[in-house]
């Protein structure tokens, strides 16, 4: 079991190193303009960007905004990422349950069969699709169907609780759609 996980952590970690080394490639071999500044060889600058990344965390700086640190721009986000991971499981595996109980219930049943349409839909659909779906259904100020509600702007937590869940919710339903759909097929077949 032990060698099995060690096995896992370095494939996990040469393919991170390995999608970090071809994404510096692509970006650098791509548009060479911003990089001009330094002479030194391809590998060599590569090699001190591993160096840096992997062990000093020092991801550089970011080209816009005045060029502040990445690793920097990356923990200032991590909260709202690590709230929308847990919100978006949370909704997902609520609904998805629920949504299998129901349809496990009542397999031949109309709604059963509208939830098992809509399912398939969410688990095929690309998260983008459907969250660019609510925005532009629903978005505030930018609404095509008049009833605009879900804000636009992310509103830290220390700002405003309220408003924070306010745009924290629809985030949450769009992300946990998939796993929703999925938890609500496997409850269905679980229950039958």
């Amino acid at each position: 079991m032990v060698k099995f996980v060690a096995q896992r952590v370095l494939s996990l970690i040469g393919v991170v190193m390995m999608v970090t080394v071809v994404t510096w490639l692509c970006i650098h071999l791509l548009r060479p303009e911003p990089f001009a500044f330094d002479d030194r060889h391809l590998l060599v600058q590569l090699g001190d960007y591993v160096y840096r990344a992997f062990v000093h965390f020092d991801l550089g700086n970011s080209w816009e905004n005045n060029q502040p640190p990445v690793a920097g721009m990356l923990r200032e986000g991590l909260p709202a990422d690590l709230w929308l991971l847990g919100g978006g499981l949370a909704f997902g595996i609520a609904a998805g349950v629920t949504a299998g109980a129901v349809v496990g219930a009542r397999p031949r049943a109309p709604v059963s069969r509208l939830i098992e349409s809509v399912s398939m839909i969410f688990l095929c659909a690309p998260v983008y699709v459907v969250g660019l779906s609510v925005l532009l259904t629903f978005g505030a100020g930018i609404a095509v169907s008049g009833v605009g509600f879900v804000p636009l702007k992310y509103v830290p937590f220390e700002e405003s609780p309220l408003r924070w869940l306010g745009s924290m919710i629809a985030p949450w339903i769009v992300l946990g759609l998939p796993l929703a759909a999925v938890c609500e097929r496997m409850m269905n077949s679980s229950m039958r």
